[in-house]
């Protein structure tokens, strides 16, 4: 069960950042065309999309050290 939120948290870390980046370079593709106000949403994507990337990451950690303990035990 662990191993499966280990992989789907991986994943989803990956789509995080990934959405991240490209709302970033449309924000900036935006800017560099002097349109400030189309540049906000894209801007405010990526900054959402880099907490949900943190979380996501911070989850993960947490759950990688859950699983070690856990091997600890059983050994």
């Amino acid at each position: 069960m662990m191993e499966n939120q280990y992989k789907i948290f991986k994943i989803m870390e990956r789509v995080w950042l990934a959405c991240a980046v490209l709302s970033l370079l449309f924000g900036a593709w935006f800017l560099s065309k002097g349109d400030w106000d189309q540049a906000k949403f894209p801007l405010f994507v990526t900054f959402c999309c880099g907490i949900l990337f943190g979380l996501r990451r911070y989850q993960r950690k947490r759950l990688e050290k859950a699983m070690e303990d856990k091997n600890r035990k059983n050994d």
